[in-house]
């Protein structure tokens, strides 16, 4: 068998990632998606009122490793799969604080994940720990129809890492940072679309010596809200995510080929209260998924203030 030398990611779980080692022939992005994609596509753009606001993800992740052709990742004879469930409390403190016009804000999360993996015939594990710490800091314009969203935010390899090119590992162990926009548009009738574009940089992983490339991240919802007299605020629709790669990995300055990976999800998506507590239901199929991995997902969000 030859010897298993690159390390690549697999998967973003609740903000962690998989970091799985893969033959040097094979053509698969390095790095990781330290953000859960598809989390904030519902009113995307609107920001709660001043105050400390905890929002919660549980979450369900499983799925195996594409190919840059958009196949199933063999390795040793066996694909790469994942299976995963996690727990991300985000805490989120928006400010009286005005700027430019809108408030100030913060947020942070850190994810604590469970996976077990397997890494096709070569091996296979479990792992339970942290995954990496997001924060950041931004200004959000509220209003009747048309909410807008703007932050920068900065990602830290606190996660669980292996420096082992058979094992998974739920931290990336590289720095990134992030520019993002977010925008909800509602109609007085209650249609809405929402979006959350990211624009992803980052630094060299220093035990690998290879650069992940620049990638775009989209989360989005399209749907409908109505009045219940008994679920308060009710939406429902169609979300999910877009991630492209841009720039394809680097191993000290040299391009890696067929590491610019992409993907696609969309799933329905439903929102109510029980009380005060805002609840938000994901589920999430990947399609036409390259050089990562493709599957699906089942999200539960509850809001609470405090």
């Amino acid at each position: 068998m030859q010897k298993l030398r690159c390390r690549f990611s697999a998967l973003s779980l609740g903000g962690a990632v998989l970091a799985v080692a893969l033959a040097p022939t094979v053509e698969a992005k390095e790095g990781a998606d330290q953000y859960p994609n598809g989390v904030s596509g519902y009113a995307a753009g609107q920001l709660p009122p001043p105050g400390t606001y905890l929002l919660n993800y549980t979450g369900y992740v499983t799925g195996r490793m594409q190919d840059a052709n958009g196949n199933d990742l063999i390795v040793a004879g066996k694909p790469v799969e994942v299976d995963a469930v996690f727990e991300t409390p985000r805490i989120v403190h928006v400010s009286e604080t005005e700027l430019l016009g809108g408030n100030l804000f913060v947020h942070g999360l850190i994810p604590i994940v469970h996976l077990d993996g397997q890494l096709g015939g070569v091996s296979s594990n479990n792992e339970t720990g942290i995954g990496d710490l997001n924060t950041g800091i931004g200004i959000s314009w509220p209003g009747k129809n048309v909410s807008i969203a703007a932050s920068f935010d900065l990602y830290a390899p606190t996660g669980q890492y292996e420096n082992d090119a058979t094992q998974f590992s739920i931290g990336a162990n590289y720095w990134s940072f992030e520019p993002v926009l977010a925008m909800t548009l509602l109609s007085d009738s209650g249609y809405e679309l929402s979006f959350k574009a990211m624009y992803n940089i980052k630094l060299e992983n220093e035990d690998t010596d290879i650069k992940s490339g620049e990638e775009l991240k989209v989360d989005y919802h399209i749907g409908k809200r109505i009045q219940s007299e008994n679920w308060g605020e009710v939406g429902f629709g169609i979300g999910g995510y877009y991630v492209n790669q841009l720039t394809e990995d680097e191993n000290n300055g040299v391009k890696i080929d067929g590491t610019d990976g992409q993907v696609f999800a969309a799933g329905p998506q439903i929102k109510f209260h029980i009380g005060p507590a805002p609840v938000i239901i994901h589920y999430e199929k990947e399609f036409n998924a390259k050089s990562r991995l493709e599957g699906e997902r089942l999200l539960l969000q509850v809001n609470y203030r405090f």
